[in-house]
């Protein structure tokens, strides 16, 4: 990703990775992680009959479609127009937008919003803060956000302290990490 030198060929990158390879085909430990929480996101939400997500940077929608099983009401971002154009088409609620267009989502719009695998993978680095920030106002409760920690496509790579310090404001914040660089932070709003 060092070649890369401005949005336009991160764009055509990422188009490329997704088009011309497997890549997000296969679940990554991210993914089974966030589908992993459910009960315990359900636990805390018992008395409400309906739950709804905001996967940012959803891919091929399989955490959408994970949650949507289990009887969640889900949307989701996206910017690769590939993945826009096809297979999630299927959803009804998917929005074309990156971390900065969070901006047009309604406050509490939805309980959760999931950032997985995706602060890690943004063009620029302020774009985490802000992909924190939006989150929290766009969730009734909280975020969630876990990165595999893994070198694939891994734009940002920033010290844990820094990934920490994001999360201040949040009500309660559960933060895991472990030495291989994966990171879980489940931080709350209210509860």
């Amino acid at each position: 990703m060092e070649d890369i030198i401005n949005y336009e060929e991160f764009m055509a990158c990422l188009e490329d990775l997704y088009q011309n390879t497997d890549y997000g085909i296969h679940p990554t430990p991210a993914t089974g992680h966030a589908c992993n929480l459910r009960p315990l996101l359900e636990k805390q939400m018992s008395d409400y009959s309906e739950i709804t997500m905001l996967d940012v940077g959803c891919g091929h929608g399989d955490l959408m479609e994970f949650y949507k099983f289990s009887g969640w009401t889900v949307a989701g971002t996206e910017i690769v127009n590939y993945l826009l154009a096809g297979e999630l088409l299927s959803f009804e609620e998917v929005y074309p937008y990156s971390i900065g267009d969070l901006k047009l989502i309604g406050d509490n719009q939805y309980d959760f919003v999931f950032f997985v695998n995706v602060l890690d993978h943004v063009w620029n680095p302020e774009d985490i803060v802000i992909g924190v920030e939006e989150g929290r106002r766009i969730a009734k409760y909280g975020i969630v956000v876990v990165c595999d920690g893994e070198e694939n496509f891994q734009t940002i790579d920033i010290p844990k302290w820094q990934w920490r310090s994001m999360f201040t404001d949040f009500k309660e914040v559960d933060f895991y990490e472990h030495e291989s660089g994966f990171l879980r932070v489940l931080a709350f709003n209210d509860w």
